[in-house]
């Protein structure tokens, strides 16, 4: 116990987690996010593979030029990977919103922590990674 209650970088990133977790307050049991700027597709393993060439036949019958959205693959890579893990569209939804939010958080964290490195100066820690979680 004695390492819980000096250990106050677990507590700050123990924070940062907890609002990591916004995004499960916005579901009612049994819907998810939709919409036609979500990005979010139905089947995320198809379209993550779909995303690995640049040129697609799902769209139209002579196929797409897709160069613009190859980038995609850093994107959609977590949503394949959720729904291929055997979880359900929803769950593989709220993971990856849990995740894009977590990382912003994080990796603000990281930097403040280099910029201030005192134990006393964890509220700037704390507050500005909580600040940049989106």
């Amino acid at each position: 116990m004695k390492f819980l209650r000096n250990n106050y970088f677990l507590w700050e990133v123990i924070l940062i987690l907890i609002f990591g977790l916004l995004p499960l307050l916005w579901y009612k049991p049994g819907f998810m996010a939709l919409g036609h700027d979500m990005g979010f597709p139905l089947a995320p393993v198809d379209f993550y593979k779909d995303r690995l060439f640049t040129w697609t036949d799902r769209l139209g019958s002579l196929g797409s030029n897709q160069t613009d959205a190859i980038s995609g693959i850093f994107i959609h890579f977590f949503e394949a990977l959720f729904y291929f893990m055997g979880l359900s569209l929803v769950t593989a939804q709220q993971l990856t919103f849990i995740f894009w939010f977590v990382l912003p958080g994080v990796t603000m964290y990281t930097l403040l922590r280099s910029l201030h490195p005192k134990k006393e100066d964890y509220p700037v820690r704390v507050v500005g990674s909580i600040f940049h979680i989106p």
